[in-house]
């Protein structure tokens, strides 16, 4: 069980109710079908994002030959994915202040990449 604690679809898993939870939670004032809502659409997108972040991340790992080439091009592929979904979303919808809005969920998606690049790297063998 240990050695799939840091599978991608774990992590998504845990975004997905820790991000559509907060969601739900700060528009719950707005009645329960918009809280309802909103919890639903950012728990999907964060399930999507951090498994296909994950996912490209070690892919591109192993790739690459599971060394620090391979560490090197999987992080900066993933950070590089990472970091264009929300700034699209945000350009298109002209949020003001888009590096603000997307901070947090990038120092948090960077310490995750980090984290699970260096989980595989100390694996024998591969979670996918």
């Amino acid at each position: 069980m240990q050695r799939y604690l840091h599978h991608p679809l774990v992590a998504a898993v845990l975004a997905m109710f820790v991000y559509g939870a907060w969601a739900a939670a700060v528009n719950a004032d707005h009645g329960f079908t918009v809280a309802l809502r909103s919890g639903l659409g950012q728990g999907v997108y964060a399930f999507v994002a951090t498994f296909g972040v994950g996912f490209l991340a070690i892919k591109t790992y192993q790739h690459f030959g599971r060394g620090v080439l391979g560490f090197f091009l999987g992080f900066v592929f993933s950070f590089a994915l990472m970091l264009a979904i929300p700034l699209s979303v945000h350009t298109i919808l002209a949020t003001p202040d888009k590096w603000a809005a997307m901070s947090l969920g990038l120092v948090w998606g960077t310490l995750y990449l980090l984290w699970l690049l260096w989980m595989e790297s100390r694996r024998g063998e591969t979670v996918l």
